[in-house]
């Protein structure tokens, strides 16, 4: 009987990577068309904390752009945090950008993140605000390739996919797999299925103001963890469509420490877990390899059980390799590869985690994430 059940969750499996390539397809396709003219004024908005890596390569992408009118505002908590003085350099470098630090003192939530984000809006002078993480690195099109789809009246949220760079150790290689392999295929499947795109990606998302402020403002998202994927759902509730812009950034992941990796893992399983919950109770069809290699134990070594471990990971790896080579763009597609049924039992492992509790780790943070994302702090590092 367990047997039987393994074999039809596989040959589910089977079909979301079916699906997944077929999605990972219809987008690749849509990839690398130029953008038209339309290049409204935008300001980005960078919330900062600490230092990441690669990071003043980070900063100095975004004043590399080949746009005409553009404000770049970065914000701290404290002018005591070590990104400040990369900030300072790139600042000098560029002295006739529109571009300055924002003190963010105030915490209106435990989303630090957030309570920066709304600090900088009330100094931003466009009526398009585009959040890019600290940690990405952008090509010289990026804003505008980000800014075209705005010229729809309809789209109040513009949102772009993003893959791992520059990964140095085994858990920052795994980081890259889990983008690259399980997450970005899982966010193009869920689009084609639905039709549209009803939430965002955090390394970018760009609002109309008028939208965000229907919304309460960045201050209504003080108190959850996933403000992109709450935002942009919210605007579609209201109204709004959600746009992906045909442009990746890249994440420069460098070293990770494997606890690390782990915990923001289990962070992110958690939260799409309490945001989506019946979508997230799917997301085990992703895991063929785990599941294939679990009936492997159950059933032997049958031919059965070899044809569909070996059709899992050759379909899995197919997937993996035309997200990153069609999609996302990485110069290095294959790389890493090898490490898939490594990432795929973790992917399980986790995926079985997120429902064992409810509690994540979030730069040194506990919090208790509860229905819908929000975030309850549970103190102690």
């Amino acid at each position: 009987m367990l047997n039987t059940i393994f074999g039809i969750a596989i040959g589910v499996s089977l079909a979301y990577s079916v699906v997944a390539l077929v999605a990972a397809a219809r987008v690749g396709r849509l990839r690398g068309r130029e953008p038209d003219g339309f290049a409204p004024p935008v300001t980005v908005l960078k919330p900062v904390k600490g230092l990441d890596p690669g990071q003043l390569g980070n900063f100095r992408s975004i004043f590399r752009q080949d746009y005409p009118d553009y404000q770049v505002l970065f914000g701290v908590a404290d002018l005591e945090d070590p990104a400040v003085a990369a900030i300072r350099q790139v600042l000098a470098e560029h002295p006739e950008a529109d571009a300055r630090l924002v003190l963010c003192p105030a915490l209106l939530g435990p989303n630090a993140k957030v309570s920066k984000l709304h600090r900088m809006a009330a100094e931003a002078r466009h009526e398009i605000l585009i959040v890019s993480d600290s940690d990405t690195r952008v090509e010289p099109d990026y804003l505008r390739r980000v800014a075209a789809p705005f010229a729809d009246p309809e789209v109040g949220v513009v949102t772009a996919l993003y893959r791992g760079g520059a990964p140095v150790g085994l858990a920052a290689h795994l980081e890259r797999l889990c983008i690259h392999a399980l997450f970005v295929p899982g966010a193009l499947v869920a689009c084609l299925l639905e039709g549209r795109l009803t939430f965002g990606l955090g390394a970018t998302l760009a609002v109309r103001r008028k939208v965000l402020d229907d919304l309460g403002g960045f201050a209504a998202f003080t108190h959850v963890l996933a403000e992109d994927y709450l935002l942009a759902n919210r605007a579609v509730a209201g109204g709004a469509s959600v746009a992906l812009a045909d442009t990746v950034a890249e994440c420069v992941l460098g070293r990770i420490p494997f606890r690390e990796f782990f915990l923001h893992q289990l962070r992110w399983a958690r939260t799409n877990r309490c945001c989506r919950p019946l979508g997230y109770l799917g997301a085990f069809v992703r895991h063929g390899i785990a599941l294939s290699l679990i009936l492997l134990l159950l059933a032997g070594p049958t031919p059965l059980a070899l044809a569909l471990l070996a059709a899992t990971a050759a379909l899995q790896a197919a997937v993996a390799w035309t997200v990153s080579a069609k999609v996302l763009r990485a110069p290095d597609p294959a790389r890493g590869l090898w490490l898939l049924p490594i990432a795929d039992l973790l992917g399980l492992s986790l995926w079985i985690l997120a429902y064992a509790g409810n509690t994540v780790t979030w730069r040194g943070q506990r919090f208790r994430v509860t229905r819908g994302g929000k975030l309850v702090p549970l103190g102690g590092a």
